[in-house]
């Protein structure tokens, strides 16, 4: 009877250990996961060093915890390589990317969106280091993926090819980014409505492409303000993609020789970002950098250095090189 008594107790006893195992595990977890929401959260506010300490001590306690083959190590050492990224340090976030993508492939496999998000980034990195035939490989990668999940015709395929386009245009590969560009924006008319944002930008990236074509600034132009009046509709004047149209306008008017037209459209793009964005913010330095340009191109050299002068004092100024990310990191 002692026995059969031991014997029960034993087997009841087993579950609780094993449960209070996984209670401690699924609590270092949700600890680690917090660490890096709060990351991310620095980042946005732009305290990166503050960020990369977090995931620092997240990636420790992974370690510690789970070992370096586990999918919450891979999430601390992805976000490792987003930060450094989004600091431009670039080819430190490469092997970041690479050792949790190989992770995130292993552990959850190819079809994943995790493992297509992390490939996604390492694809930027790569054409942000001009690497653009290991970028195109991978954005190709994406795009299969995307497909298998979601079809030819869905928003998430539409996305990933517009990511492709963005390379080919990068890389001077203006036919096949001028077939990836009709491609998604003729997906998201049909999903979306001509009067939606995703799509105004789909043809905002479609003139960007005709912009860099002497041939084709007349397809630039009307396309840019088509995008720009769907903008004005949606949104109204004071966003960040109604100033960035109209800055594109001035670069192309620029390029077309009708400068009086280019200096009106820089001017208000960049007044609209003062008052709305402030002095410190980056897209406001750049349209500084743009009117200098403009001014000195035009051989004003009182008004090119009176907006040197203006780039050189804004705090702004410091954030020049940061990127402007329009993919989701």
């Amino acid at each position: 009877m002692k026995m059969k008594l031991l014997a029960i107790l034993f087997l009841f006893t087993v579950p609780l250990f094993v449960v209070a195992q996984s209670t401690d595990s699924l609590s270092t977890a949700v600890q680690v996961d917090s660490m890096i929401k709060l990351s991310r959260t620095l980042c946005e506010q732009k305290k990166f060093e503050e960020a990369i300490i977090l995931v620092d001590q997240a990636e420790k306690i992974s370690i510690e915890k789970f070992g370096r083959e586990h999918i919450i190590y891979a999430n601390c050492i992805f976000n490792k390589g987003r930060i450094k990224q989004m600091t431009l340090k670039l080819k430190e976030a490469e092997p970041y990317y690479k050792q949790a993508r190989e992770l995130r492939g292993k552990i959850l496999g190819k079809e994943h969106n995790e493992y297509s998000s992390v490939s996604n980034n390492l694809a930027i990195v790569y054409r942000q280091l001009y690497r653009y035939d290991e970028s195109i490989a991978l954005f190709k990668e994406v795009l299969v993926i995307k497909e298998k999940k979601h079809g030819k015709e869905s928003i998430e395929y539409a996305k990933a090819l517009n990511n492709l386009g963005q390379v080919y245009l990068t890389s001077k590969k203006y036919d096949e980014a001028e077939i990836a560009y009709l491609e998604v924006s003729k997906i998201l008319e049909a999903k979306v409505g001509k009067e939606d944002t995703e799509y105004a930008r789909s043809l905002n990236n479609l003139a960007s492409l005709y912009k860099d074509q002497m041939s084709r600034l007349s397809a630039s132009e009307a396309l840019y303000l088509e995008t720009k009046a769907i903008q004005e509709k949606l949104a109204g004047k004071e966003t960040a993609d109604y100033c960035m149209t109209l800055n594109n306008i001035g670069l192309l008017y620029s390029r077309m020789g009708q400068f009086e037209l280019s200096e009106s459209m820089l001017l208000q793009a960049n007044e609209t970002r003062l008052k709305f964005l402030g002095k410190d913010h980056p897209d406001y330095a750049s349209g500084l950098n743009n009117l200098a340009a403009l001014y000195s191109l035009l051989g004003n050299y009182e008004k090119q250095s009176h907006y040197i002068s203006r780039l050189l004092t804004s705090e702004a100024n410091s954030w020049e090189k940061m990127i402007r990310v329009t993919e989701k990191l």
